[in-house]
């Protein structure tokens, strides 16, 4: 009988320190749990999230557009602002288009007795590890989908002879084909005499007339933004 009361008693003390932690959260402003959609390219400083930690920075990989935060409050009572906008607890939100200028997040909680507290969030997207180049090459195809125009070229290797002096060798067929910037700039004619075209349409039927003319295509990332004609100053001797 005695260890029957006893056990009764145990379940009584801990249900009422169970209400009483369940009482402690009615009036809270602080954020539970916080989820973040950048889990495979983005990483957070400190990396685990505490309630009693207000700052955090949120760094995203290079090609991330678009951040979005799910917040749970420990009080769903509780008022939540994200930029000024009001949000739901437990609610996706996206809360930054992502540029590569730095920004940051303030999440306002209000409780319903009064309290306030501000979380900030710093966002950063890390820059491209891809870098502008130059290569050159027979333009074998051009070709327009969705709007997009694409170049399919033969590129060839270039050798300087340690200045501005250059010239070349095609060493294999492959392929390459890349898609066009929507302000891609497109010569024609010879290096000694380009001609600016006014637009692909237009550099198409031209580069057609002279196929085998060598250009060089001027990429940044993973886009073509420029083409000029190209022309090696002396004779390959290898």
């Amino acid at each position: 009988m005695k260890k029957l009361l006893a056990v009764l008693c145990i379940l009584v003390l801990s249900l009422s320190v169970a209400c009483m932690a369940q009482a402690d959260v009615s009036g809270s402003t602080r954020i539970a749990r916080f989820v973040h959609n950048v889990t495979v390219s983005g990483k957070m400083a400190p990396d685990t999230f505490d309630p009693d930690v207000t700052s955090y920075l949120l760094s995203t990989g290079s090609t991330v557009n678009n951040v979005y935060f799910t917040i749970t409050l420990e009080d769903p009572n509780a008022t939540m602002y994200i930029d000024g906008k009001r949000v739901q607890s437990g609610v996706k939100t996206q809360v930054a288009g992502m540029s590569d200028n730095p920004k940051a997040v303030y999440i306002d909680i209000y409780g319903v007795y009064g309290g306030f507290t501000r979380y900030t969030i710093f966002l950063q997207r890390r820059p491209s590890d891809k870098r502008t180049r130059v290569s050159s090459g027979y333009i074998t195809k051009m070709s327009a989908k969705d709007g997009v125009t694409s170049i399919t070229a033969d590129l060839v290797n270039v050798y300087y002879n340690g200045g501005n002096d250059s010239t070349f060798h095609n060493d294999s067929a492959a392929l390459y084909t890349y898609p066009c910037s929507a302000n891609c700039i497109f010569y024609y004619g010879t290096i000694e005499d380009p001609h600016r075209c006014h637009n692909a349409t237009e550099f198409n039927w031209y580069y057609t007339q002279t196929p085998d003319q060598l250009y060089r295509i001027v990429y940044i990332e993973d886009e073509i933004v420029a083409v000029l004609p190209y022309a090696a100053d002396y004779e390959y001797s290898k």
